[in-house]
């Protein structure tokens, strides 16, 4: 099993003796406004640089990026041993502080990573 990862992170390419073929559709089927619904009043728990704990609410449609197709990934997530992969909306909220990822068939949340500051 090999994945070739671009730079900033995102999968260019997958090969798999292991793995059966993945059919995955190639266009989301949930509607972003569901996603954006899902994140608005939405908080996110954080460290600052001095060590306390803050938080970021997302109160407005600005604080979260455009999601289009071009946003679609194809997300790997090990999940009670087994590796399940989904078709993925990978949503940037607050500015680049997070980045979320939604099924992009049922608009379920994935995962979330907290990007790094610069």
């Amino acid at each position: 099993l090999s994945f070739i990862l671009g730079k900033d992170g995102k999968l260019l390419t997958m090969r798999s003796n292991l793995i059966p073929l993945v059919d995955l559709p190639a266009q989301g089927s949930i509607e972003p406004e569901v996603l954006i619904e899902q994140l608005i009043g939405r908080e996110f728990a954080y460290s600052d640089f001095s060590g306390n704990e803050q938080i970021y609410k997302v109160t407005r449609r600005a604080d979260i990026e455009d999601i289009e197709d071009k946003n679609l990934v194809v997300y790997p997530k090990l999940d009670d041993d087994k590796l399940i992969f989904h078709l993925a909306y990978m949503v940037g909220v607050g500015k680049g502080k997070w980045t979320v990822y939604f099924d992009g068939i049922t608009g379920e949340e994935i995962d979330i990573t907290r990007d790094k500051l610069t």
